[in-house]
């Protein structure tokens, strides 16, 4: 619940980037995750492949997350 109003107010008021060095491997397998354990609550499955050697890269996790949950 907490998420939902959390992206609800980010719609209404605009957020400021907030960019920082993130391993991109670690950054989707952590999203991933979290995506398979939602899908199981609903009675699907999440299958997801990983290149070993995403990069590192300049992002704001947090809205990436969002945008990737918005797609989903």
């Amino acid at each position: 619940m907490e998420n939902v109003l959390s992206d609800i107010c980010d719609v209404i008021r605009p957020m400021r980037p907030s960019y920082k060095l993130t391993d991109m491997n670690a950054f989707f397998q952590s999203w991933c995750s979290t995506v398979r354990t939602e899908a199981r609550f609903v009675g699907a499955n999440f299958v997801y492949w990983l290149d070993d050697d995403l990069p590192t890269i300049f992002i704001d996790p947090l809205l990436i997350r969002q945008a990737l949950w918005h797609i989903l």
